[in-house]
């Protein structure tokens, strides 16, 4: 048996390398496959209250004019290098579903939206939220991906 022990042991080893390895591995390509999403869909996630992208060769700015949080009116602005017409939009969380509200339209030249949205309130401590814009002769709603902390 002492002399089983050793093999046993390191065979015991191996195996929770093996097994921590691809537990690991696993780990890193499901968040890899989240940040996939946020960069192949149509919009782009909101870092320092801004970001931009581009949809059929035209560049949008999105800029929230104040910081989100939860339960405060919350303005921000759409900017284009073409004209747009934003037909509709809302937002709604991602991390835990609340219901969609709408996106408010306050203001609008050919190049430039100034909307208002509202975020109900939150338990958690760090929310993800999404904004969903239809956007007239885009073939799909621009999505704007941005976190709130409690």
């Amino acid at each position: 048996m002492r002399n089983k022990l050793p093999v046993l042991f390191s065979a015991f080893l191996c195996i929770s390398i093996i097994t921590l390895t691809l537990i690991l591995k696993n780990n890193n390509s499901s968040n890899s496959k989240s940040l996939d999403n946020i960069s192949s869909m149509n919009g782009c996630s909101i870092q320092n209250n801004s970001c931009e992208f581009t949809i059929d060769q035209q560049k949008f700015d999105v800029m929230f004019l104040t910081t989100p949080i939860p339960e405060e009116e919350i303005r921000f602005s759409i900017q284009s290098n073409r004209e747009f017409e934003l037909i509709s939009g809302w937002v709604e969380g991602i991390n835990m579903y609340m219901g969609k509200s709408p996106v408010i339209i306050e203001s609008t030249t050919p190049t430039n939206v100034n909307a208002l949205l509202f975020l109900g309130s939150c338990n958690l401590e760090t929310m993800e939220w999404q904004i969903t814009l239809n956007v007239k002769n885009k073939t799909h709603p621009i999505q704007v991906r941005f976190f709130t902390v409690l």
